[in-house]
């Protein structure tokens, strides 16, 4: 079975601008080819859209067949994600430090049917939080409404329907840079942030859990395995060997 990491299932959330048919049942194909509907079959019609697969969405994940079927993972790494790796626990210590708290790192990968992932932070019942390290100064959300982020919200909504949680939290967090990482050419000043106040080096925005939202996340990743089941026998096919359903438990992310 096919599941998707939260930090991926962004990619999939865009809506389409043209309708890929293949991925409606007969009965929705001919409520679909109507030039006049009920009601009933304009509302089944939108949620078709809802529940498309856009053009970025189908590379994405034609890109992931083609590394499962070949056997290899195209690594994407910058400065900006080392250091998230590296100052991961000192982001959570300051996230501590200035809201009171004694949060540690979560460990246990939590999957369903359609995700797999491990939230940074885990409130059991109540909330799942995301630490993220920010590259420097300039970059560094200063309110909460700068957070926002599509990609990290949905991340968040997958993460509340895994650990089943009523709320999500993306804190942004800024701490000194490890000197190694830090380019030459870059202000020093802009990554040796120690002497601001911790209250002003932490920028959060909170996510609510939404059933409908949640609806739309599950439907556009059953949708993403069904184009993946596809495409795989697709190429299988175009090479001469017998198409076959993915019966590996793929957890790899979409990126």
């Amino acid at each position: 079975m096919i599941r998707f990491r939260p930090h991926s299932v962004g990619a999939l959330m865009t809506c389409p601008q043209s309708m890929d048919l293949s991925l409606l049942d007969e009965v929705e194909r001919e409520i679909y080819a109507k030039k006049k509907r009920t009601d009933e079959e304009k509302a089944m019609v939108e949620e078709f859209w809802l529940r498309g697969l856009s053009k970025g969405a189908i590379t994405h994940l034609t890109q992931y067949a083609k590394e499962m079927l070949y056997g290899y993972y195209k690594q994407i790494s910058s400065k900006e994600m080392d250091k998230g790796i590296q100052c991961e626990q000192d982001s959570i210590d300051l996230y501590n430090r200035v809201h009171f708290t004694r949060h540690k790192k979560h460990v246990g990968r939590v999957s369903n049917e359609i995700l797999s992932g491990e939230c940074d932070i885990l409130v059991p019942g109540e909330w799942t939080k995301d630490v993220k390290t920010s590259w420097n100064l300039d970059t560094f959300p200063v309110l909460s409404s700068d957070c926002h982020d599509a990609t990290y919200e949905w991340q968040g909504r997958a993460y509340m329907h895994l650990y089943d949680t009523k709320r999500h939290k993306v804190a942004f967090c800024l701490v000194d840079t490890p000197d190694d990482l830090i380019p030459r050419w870059e202000q020093q000043e802009l990554h040796k942030v120690e002497h601001i106040a911790p209250a002003m080096r932490v920028t959060s925005i909170i996510y609510e859990r939404c059933p409908i939202l949640e609806k739309r996340l599950i439907d556009k990743c059953r949708a993403g395995q069904e184009y993946l089941n596809k495409v795989v026998a697709q190429i299988r096919a175009d090479h001469g060997i017998e198409a076959d359903e993915i019966k590996a438990d793929f957890v790899k992310a979409v990126t």
